[in-house]
């Protein structure tokens, strides 16, 4: 919320309003005023859900950013903490049925690889550190930070593999949806009028 604040104040918004709440508590979202914003966008979380999609404007856009499934993939792969296999709660199909069900019809999907680049091998570990395993773990196993004694061979063997004229290459992957608020028509039965038969 502070630096939400700041970021207003150092871009000269005067026109800014922040509400700190929690988007998955019913009481929290009632704050909000029904069919109001034209756009909501989520970076990495939260999901929209069926009390927030209520103050999305008829037509509104809702755009989410996902963590993709390769993100540091080859830093994983070297200190042997790679991903068993796939979230496929992330799919793009389980996204799309999920979000149907709550009238968010999809207008694009974009899949995106780029690169950071970090100074030197120091550089890359103070980074690691302070992700507190974020970037080395499996979310569905024990947290696994970066541990000097036990991972420093694997991160001087990454540095080794990956160093660049720009610095050392981390790859990060990139998932953005684009939903519009809208009724769809999965099913015939959905446009079926019925009429009473007259003799």
């Amino acid at each position: 919320m502070l630096y939400a604040s700041k970021v207003a104040k150092d871009n000269g918004l005067d026109n800014v309003k922040l509400i700190y709440g929690d988007t998955t508590s019913p009481d929290d979202v009632a704050k909000l005023p029904d069919d109001y914003f034209d756009v909501i966008l989520s970076q990495r979380g939260p999901n929209m859900n069926e009390f927030l999609v209520k103050k999305l404007k008829e037509e509104g856009i809702f755009i989410q950013e996902y963590v993709g499934h390769f993100d540091v993939y080859p830093l994983k792969e070297i200190f042997g903490r790679r991903n068993y296999s796939p979230y496929d709660f992330y799919g793009v199909e389980a996204i799309i049925c999920r979000y149907a069900e709550i009238e968010l019809f999809p207008v694009s999907i974009k899949e995106y690889f780029y690169n950071e680049y970090y100074a030197d091998i120091e550089h890359l570990k103070s980074y690691l550190v302070q992700q507190q395993g974020a970037n080395l773990s499996n979310w569905r196993l024990p947290n696994r930070p970066y541990e000097e004694d036990l991972d420093r061979v694997s991160l001087e063997l990454y540095a080794k593999y990956n160093m660049t004229s720009k610095g050392i290459r981390l790859m990060r992957h990139r998932n953005i949806f684009v939903f519009r608020k809208t009724r769809v028509s999965y099913y015939p039965v959905d446009s079926i009028k019925l009429f009473k038969h007259q003799p």
